[in-house]
């Protein structure tokens, strides 16, 4: 990432931010229909207590998605990703410690990522779908996933999928792009952070989070559902668990987004690409 770059993406989100987010959305859409996939990161102690209330309301809904999970929690939390995988969900290999992958050598990350692989089937019987990268949102992360040396591990694994780009950052906007054989499926924007993401921890949950105003997390996801219905584009959002489970705002928001629009799994997006 150059210092240019960072400049310049700092510059038009103070001056056009919204203006950033609809081209964004634009470059990605022009799909034959649009369709929005919710997936959750399970990474901290306070996921786990709201996880039961998460699955439960899914259940409900007849809703299945993805949970991205780190194999050390899959060992001591066995039975909730049974749960997660007998009613549908896919899991995401998280890696097996969380780490940073900037300090992380080669040969380490891909041990990190066969430990987790191995973890999942020990656990749960089934292997992961794909991969989200640990801590993508911290820019010396972020350059690891520019770099892309990680995809070849993914295809050795047997993945199709990752899940760890923002689609601001990338030319295909939200479409999903190969790399290495691996599909990714790039994460949208926030309509006031164009180049980052609309997850629950930037906005609600973090000592920095700015849309915790009453409604207002609520408020940017029906813009992007807006948005992409009229762009006709694949809408890819991640949340915790611990950030939604309890809120009213968002369920109302999951059932407006189910009214009107499919809500795929990763799997079925990628029965849909060439």
């Amino acid at each position: 990432m150059s210092l240019l770059g960072s400049v310049a993406r700092g510059v038009l989100t103070r001056l056009a931010p919204r203006a950033c987010f609809r081209h964004v959305l634009a470059t990605g859409g022009g799909e034959a229909k649009a369709r929005l996939s919710v997936t959750f990161d399970c990474d901290l102690d306070e996921d786990y207590r709201d996880l039961p209330v998460l699955l439960d309301g899914l259940k409900k809904r007849n809703l299945c998605t993805a949970f991205a999970c780190i194999g050390d929690r899959m060992r001591a939390a066995p039975d909730l990703h049974r749960r997660m995988v007998a009613e549908g969900h896919e899991i995401l290999n998280h890696t097996q410690t969380h780490p940073w992958a900037y300090e992380t050598s080669a040969e380490a990350f891909r041990a990190e990522l066969q430990a987790a692989h191995e973890t999942c089937l020990a656990v749960t019987g089934q292997a992961p779908v794909g991969f989200r990268m640990p801590h993508f949102g911290n820019p010396r992360v972020y350059a690891v996933v520019e770099k892309g040396a990680f995809y070849g591990d993914l295809a050795a694994l047997g993945y199709r999928c990752s899940s760890s780009a923002m689609a601001g950052r990338c030319r295909e906007g939200g479409k999903p792009f190969r790399v290495s054989g691996v599909w990714e499926l790039p994460l949208s924007p926030c309509p006031l952070h164009p180049f980052g993401i609309l997850d629950s921890y930037h906005s609600v949950q973090s000592p920095e989070a700015c849309h915790r105003g009453p409604g207002e997390f609520e408020g940017l996801l029906t813009e992007l559902l807006e948005e992409g219905l009229r762009r006709r584009a694949y809408l890819n959002v991640y949340l915790d668990p611990c950030d939604v489970a309890n809120r009213k705002g968002f369920w109302d928001f999951l059932d407006r987004a189910r009214s009107q629009l499919e809500m795929p799994t990763y799997s079925q997006v990628l029965g849909t690409l060439a």
